[in-house]
């Protein structure tokens, strides 16, 4: 009785998901002749070269390195502040609420802010881990070391999600 009522929502539904999908893989089985402007059936051949390809491996290698660093630092410290915030602390409303603000805050605030913190002249960490000893001269860090400052800003701005999210599991536990 109901198939009536569902069956123009499923047909929508496939023409946006499906339809996109089996159209990607069957454009990625082609190649375009520039000079006919005609495209070929090549069947796997750009996944044979694709996965050939050293820039392709380099990519993806580093893409699971940062997801899985990410989430592994992100899961360990946003359980050990949930832990804490757990605990009976004073201030513990305060202390959440202030624990949220990377998460409220915008990706592009978040991008420019942790852009002019990272700056190798005028950002402001430098000049701490300078004073600190840490090190002896002005680092570019989004250059020289990339990978770990990016991971360090989604660290960042992921771990009030997940310490929210370990802190409901926390409190539903009797």
């Amino acid at each position: 009785v109901a198939i009536p009522f569902v069956l123009p929502v499923v047909i929508i539904m496939a023409g946006l998901i499906l339809w996109p999908f089996i159209n990607a893989i069957l454009l990625s089985m082609t190649t375009r002749n520039v000079i006919t402007r005609t495209d070929q059936f090549v069947g796997l051949d750009n996944y044979a070269r694709l996965f050939q390809d050293v820039d392709f491996n380099t990519a993806v290698a580093n893409t699971f390195r940062f997801t899985f660093v990410s989430i592994a630092v992100k899961l360990v410290v946003g359980m050990g502040i949930a832990l804490l915030l757990h605990s009976r602390l004073p201030f513990r409303s305060v202390l959440t609420t202030l624990m949220l603000l990377p998460w409220i805050v915008p990706e592009v605030v978040t991008a420019l802010t942790w852009q002019s913190i990272y700056h190798p002249i005028f950002g402001g960490l430098n000049p701490i881990l300078m004073q600190l000893g840490v090190i002896n001269r002005p680092v570019a860090w989004l250059t020289e070391y990339a990978m770990p400052s990016l991971i360090g800003v989604n660290v960042w701005k992921g771990i009030p999600f997940y310490t929210i999210l370990l802190l409901a599991g926390l409190k539903a536990i009797d």
